[in-house]
């Protein structure tokens, strides 16, 4: 998954973070995301744009962008103002203090709600990492919260079966060459490189389907050609 495009000069492969992509390119806005399957991108819209409203488990592979769309479809619902009020929680550290975690969640929810937004929205990052009993507590919120929380994992079976029965479960499926070549493309026209397409599907199609993967085959072009 990949995000907008903002021209900017290559850096050297020895700044702090050589990870260009990274740090140059990450999505801003729905429209910046990339899936697979078209289908799946018009089904997490109608979640973003407030047409569908409900709790939404996202699950794939490792490096598929499910965190940080996430995080963009509980924003989009926002405005610049409410935007700042959505968390987006690690459920390592929700395992710590569970109970302070699904307070600062609903406070979150609570404002929300008072600054104009119908349905707010929370962020629960690797939820599979939560316990047994903390699941059981999450459960037990997601039935009685004002908004809703979205999920994200990559072992979805290690999920409570109450929690997956509550929520709607979209798998995001590894990135192929075709699905993100357009994108790729234009992040090298950004960098003032220009190749055929059908040399930048074989450059993509030595990736793993993570955009992680995709990034670092991007960058390392790019820096070849410094």
């Amino acid at each position: 998954m990949t995000g907008a495009i903002a021209p900017q000069s290559p850096t050297s492969p020895n700044t702090e973070d050589n990870t260009m992509l990274n740090q140059n390119f990450q999505p801003n806005q729905f429209s910046d995301l990339v899936f697979e399957e078209e289908c799946i991108k018009q089904r997490l819209f109608a979640y973003a744009s407030g047409k569908r409203d409900g709790h939404i488990i996202l699950y794939g592979d490792y490096g598929t962008g499910k965190s940080t769309a996430a995080k963009i479809i509980a924003e989009t619902r926002c405005d610049d103002e409410t935007a700042g009020f959505v968390d987006v929680i690690h459920a390592r550290d929700a395992s710590i203090e569970m109970e302070r975690s699904l307070l600062r969640i609903s406070n979150g929810f609570n404002i929300q709600q008072m600054m104009g937004i119908n349905t707010p929205y929370a962020v629960i990052d690797e939820a599979d990492q939560l316990s047994e009993i903390n699941q059981h507590h999450l459960r037990a919120f997601m039935d009685n919260a004002i908004g809703c929380v979205i999920l994200t994992t990559n072992h979805i079976h290690a999920l409570d079966k109450g929690i997956k029965d509550r929520a709607d479960e979209v798998e995001i499926k590894s990135l192929s060459p075709n699905a993100v070549c357009e994108r790729a493309s234009d992040i090298l026209k950004a960098q003032g490189i220009v190749v055929e397409q059908s040399y930048l599907l074989r450059l993509l199609s030595t990736t793993s389907g993570s955009w992680r993967d995709v990034a670092r085959a991007l960058d390392d072009f790019i820096y070849s050609k410094v």
